[in-house]
């Protein structure tokens, strides 16, 4: 069985473009990203962001083999400079003494560095460019450069010129030869400046190649090639991960959709939060709508993310040799959802669900006898559990579907009460509840992320495929093992959350799980001690009584994922400025709380944080995260 971490599982900042466009599943969010137009994409890790842009580059689409992708392919009609983030660009990445530069030195020999990583990239776009298109791809021969050997040598020669570089010999490999050059040159510079303090103007003086700016080497891109191919040109130059770039450098990239060279768009990648500088989050923020059009890609319809995990669920059987498989198939149906039983007409969902005997029947009807405050509900609302897969649509819809998901945690995990005046006696979590397991439900908790839906699906594939004997009737993946994956996966998502920690001394949680874990309780309070209610307290609102350091901390574990933004009625989201959202938590968390998987009516943050939860209620994170797994892998 394949082992290794979640977050190890599939990483496209590691992968080429071929493989991603081999790989690749189409989303309206990925027709949203390739429109012609300024683009900002912002999401969490692993949410796509870098899949999204590769796949814009000549070879992730010419690798493409999803059907029908040719007459998306054909839409395309620029040629797409990918940058990818690298912490190399940072001086203290590279120094190899303690020795700190001077901030205007730094930021010079910041900038020097990036712009060597720009140049690279186009010297990796004229790469692609210089390949012909043939075979199954002719819906990308708009986008074919044809040049004779010469053109490409008068190309590159005019190149290696406007970029001011000495190229050792002619050719894109000339080029990118100097480049790096440059680069070992750099840091030469960095370690003189290390040990000989020097100004950043004698620096200039000394080397004018570290005032050469990367959107003049773009445009000079630009106008050779055009010059050269004898016809107009678009390009899109795409760059990956905003917030790890400079802040120097961030400030001219955000900027650059007002007033750069028509002939380019900019699609910039981004996490929501960027605690590094506040300032130019304001700044991006400001041009959402008008310079930059705005991709939130945790906001999908639940009906797409359903759509692509199947897709990719699909795509991972046929690597693991497994054909006809469905979701429901391999890992049955999901107890919160009355849509995916295989091979029934709508109505015969229906009556089969809601019938006394069906599972969403029993299971009204079981809380009904254990819950007095549901009780009281059935009984203000007319509903005869007896009969409500004859009720009109209308209040069946209002009334029972739309409870389902808090019905079934209130039953799995409230004891029967015996005195009507008491508090709620909730079960102890001792392992991730079955109801979590099935189809319909892993794909909620994943929420459409590829990371996490590939690292929780190839494991139980490859389960459903090891227990399958050639002479033995096929059987989905038992719940308790499902369960057992589920477990694995949230505590190296915790994992990953506990590296998240607050400002010494700021107030509050001290880490993000802390923070979490208060949030967490909070709702399942609300969810299963308090009385029954329709829609339970299941997200937050970062409001003014939140502290800035709050905020902050709030932010980092957003970029982390696990919290989600939900959009508010006429509510723009600005990068970075998360004061008065509303968000949840993300649902891979709900098993540790025992929470629907849906979005509850929005409480203040400041009343969650200020609230003291009991002891003989708390679940400990820590103690979770830390603990041996009560199952055995």
């Amino acid at each position: 069985m394949r082992s290794g971490s979640l977050f190890d599982a599939f990483n496209a900042r590691f992968l080429e473009p071929e493989r991603i466009g081999k790989a690749f599943i189409y989303t309206s969010q990925f027709e949203d990203v390739a429109r012609h137009q300024h683009s900002m994409i912002v999401g969490p890790r692993g949410s796509g962001k870098t899949t999204y842009l590769k796949m814009l580059t000549m070879p992730a689409l010419q690798h493409w083999r999803e059907i029908g992708q040719h007459r998306f392919s054909q839409t395309i009609n620029f040629h797409t400079i990918y940058i990818p983030s690298d912490f190399s660009w940072y001086p203290e990445f590279r120094l190899p003494i303690d020795s700190a530069l001077s901030a205007e030195v730094d930021n010079l020999l910041t900038t020097a560095l990036f712009r060597s990583h720009v140049l690279l990239a186009m010297c990796d776009t004229l790469q692609h460019m210089s390949r012909p298109i043939v075979g199954n791809v002719r819906y990308l021969k708009h986008l074919e450069l044809t040049l004779s050997q010469g053109d490409w040598n008068d190309l590159t020669a005019r190149l290696g010129y406007a970029w001011d570089i000495t190229t050792p010999f002619g050719g894109i490999s000339g080029l990118r030869i100097a480049v790096e050059k440059n680069i070992q040159t750099i840091q030469s510079i960095m370690v003189s400046c290390a040990l000989n303090q020097k100004s950043a103007a004698t620096l200039m003086e000394q080397w004018p190649m570290l005032s050469h700016f990367f959107f003049d080497d773009l445009r000079s891109f630009a106008d050779s090639v055009t010059d050269i191919a004898g016809k107009n040109l678009n390009f899109c130059v795409c760059f990956d991960e905003i917030e790890i770039a400079p802040v120097p450098v961030r400030s001219q990239i955000v900027q650059s959709a007002r007033s750069f060279d028509q002939r380019f768009l900019v699609k910039i990648s981004s996490s929501p939060f960027d605690e590094s500088d506040p300032g130019q989050t304001t700044a991006v923020g400001s041009m959402i709508g008008h310079d930059f059009h705005q991709i939130m890609l945790t906001q999908m319809r639940s009906s797409e993310i359903l759509r692509f995990s199947r897709r990719l669920f699909t795509a991972l059987c046929q690597e693991a040799g497994i054909n006809n498989a469905t979701p429901e198939g391999l890992l049955g149906p999901s107890v919160f959802s009355s849509s995916d039983e295989p091979g029934q007409t709508r109505d015969e969902e229906r009556a089969n669900d809601y019938a006394p005997t069906g599972r969403h029947g029993k299971r009204f009807k079981s809380l009904a006898e254990k819950d007095p405050s549901f009780q009281q509900y059935i009984t203000k609302n007319n509903i005869d559990l007896d009969s409500i897969e004859t009720m009109p649509e209308a209040k069946r819809a209002a009334l029972i579907r739309k409870v389902i998901a808090p019905v079934v945690v209130r039953d799995a995990f409230l004891a029967e009460q015996t005195d009507p005046s008491s508090r709620n006696k909730v079960r102890s979590r001792k392992a991730i509840p079955e109801i979590y397991t099935g189809a319909r439900t892993i794909f909620t908790l994943c929420e459409g992320n590829p990371r996490w839906l590939i690292g929780l699906l190839r494991p139980l594939i490859e389960t459903y495929r090891e227990q399958q004997g050639s002479n033995r009737e096929r059987r989905s993946v038992p719940p308790f093992v499902q369960a057992q994956h589920i477990e694995k996966t949230l505590q190296q998502y915790l994992s990953l959350l506990s590296t998240i920690r607050a400002k010494p001394k700021s107030g509050g949680a001290d880490s993000a799980i802390k923070l979490i874990e208060q949030i967490g309780e909070y709702f399942r309070k609300d969810t299963l001690v308090s009385d029954f209610n329709p829609d339970p307290v299941g997200s937050f609102v970062v409001d003014a009584m939140v502290s800035k350091d709050m905020e902050e901390l709030v932010g980092r574990a957003l970029n982390q994922g696990a919290f989600v933004i939900l959009p508010r009625k006429n509510q723009v989201f600005q990068r970075g400025k998360i004061h008065g959202q509303r968000l949840r938590l993300t649902h891979l968390l709900s098993p540790f709380f025992q929470l629907a998987v849906v979005a509850g009516r929005p409480v203040e943050l400041s009343r969650i944080v200020n609230e003291q939860v009991g002891a003989d209620f708390q679940v400990d994170l820590f103690s979770l995260m830390e603990a041996k797994s009560a199952y055995q892998f």
